[in-house]
């Protein structure tokens, strides 16, 4: 069983068995296993993978890999995570909606973490049921006038039903700050 610090846990006991890996699977695969491994420990440690650059050409850093860890020289720091707490906070108490604005990986990133957390539902519950939290939605993964009225739509309605002090938390995710879809949803 592998458990880390933030409570994930990957019970890999019965891996090998007939019906999944078998050790004859691991041998023919060993030489890439291996070169995956070479590679994860370079990103891991330089933050920079081969070939892997931004749009302007530049070497540009990977800095999934480091996600997992917090560390004062990663970027995952106490003092961040501190940070995100807090603002985790203020949304549950002084935010009724969160509106999630990206494309590609800074939309997908945030859209299973969200499903995976709080599953396809989430919104139908009460705000007891969601202990709080607010309504998350999602926007910018395309510039669909009919999903984006329809969102808006709802965010009036909810406007209405609650009063005057209802309020929403808008989170843009772009990498480059520029991306089209994303700004135009804005």
């Amino acid at each position: 069983m592998l458990r880390l610090q933030s409570g994930f846990e990957l019970d890999y006991a019965n891996i090998y068995n007939e019906s999944c890996i078998q050790e004859r699977d691991v041998n023919n695969f060993e030489r890439a296993i291996q070169n995956v491994w070479r590679h994860t420990n370079i990103l891991r440690s330089t933050g920079f993978e081969e070939g892997h650059v931004s749009k302007d050409g530049l070497p540009e850093p990977v800095l999934f890999y480091q996600l997992p860890y917090i560390s004062e020289d990663g970027i995952n720091t106490p003092a961040m995570l501190k940070r995100l707490y807090e603002l985790r906070d203020y949304a549950r108490h002084n935010i009724d909606t969160v509106v999630s604005v990206g494309i590609g990986g800074s939309y997908l990133g945030s859209k299973v973490i969200f499903d995976v957390q709080c599953g396809a539902f989430w919104n139908n519950l009460s705000t007891e049921e969601r202990n709080g939290y607010p309504r998350m939605y999602f926007a910018g993964f395309n510039v669909d006038g009919d999903y984006l009225s329809g969102l808006i739509r709802t965010l009036e309605y909810q406007a209405q039903t609650k009063g005057s002090d209802y309020k929403v938390m808008l989170v843009i995710t772009s990498k480059s700050g520029s991306t089209i879809e994303p700004m135009a949803t804005l």
